[in-house]
């Protein structure tokens, strides 16, 4: 099963190898996956990365960048680590919903999204949930 969670600061060794992984065709990968995970840990309201895991172990990041157009706009930037359509779709559709909860609009493929796209989810993502602020599992 595919579950969604904010990022833990023991999740960190994970997501800088999948970073360093993912920019390995620049011409400087391990230097732009130290910044993008720099710059994200510093500047968490410009974006967040959430964990992706299969049956409890990381596969892989989605990466949100946050900007301000009169109201915040949420972005999916990254999605890295799942192939399969039908996980994307279920990720996906597990953002679309969490910032809409939040009334912010997310943008997807260069698209708002306006609803939740055709998936089951199957993670706890709400603002409520205070598992989304912490920083320690």
């Amino acid at each position: 099963m595919i579950n969604l969670r904010p990022l833990f600061k023991a999740d960190y060794d994970f997501l800088r190898r999948c970073l360093e992984q993912r920019f390995q065709t620049a011409r400087n990968p391990l230097k732009k996956a130290a910044v993008a995970l720099r710059s994200a840990l510093k500047f968490p309201e410009r974006g967040r990365f959430w964990l992706i895991e299969r049956d409890s172990e990381p596969v892989g990041y989605a990466w949100v960048r946050h900007s301000w157009r009169g109201t915040e706009t949420a972005q999916l930037t990254d999605l890295y680590g799942i192939r399969d359509l039908t996980d994307r779709r279920i990720v996906t559709a597990e953002l679309v919903s969490y910032y809409r909860s939040l009334g912010n609009a997310i943008w997807v493929d260069g698209r708002q999204q306006p609803q939740l796209l055709n998936a089951q989810s199957s993670s706890k993502l709400s603002p409520g949930n205070p598992d989304l602020h912490r920083t320690e599992p």
